[in-house]
């Protein structure tokens, strides 16, 4: 389970980093898009 929640972590930040980078011309747009992607896990995980 603790390499399962690894993995579910790294999936977070390669997403949160992923999409700061797509989103780049508009970093406030891919700050709200990866907040909400990483809530979206955050819930995912524990359900």
């Amino acid at each position: 389970m603790s390499g399962r929640r690894l993995t579910v972590i790294a999936l977070q930040v390669a997403a949160l980093v992923a999409v700061l980078i797509w989103r780049g011309p508009a970093p406030f747009s891919g700050v709200v898009v990866a907040f909400g992607l990483w809530r979206w896990f955050l819930w995912s995980d524990r359900v």
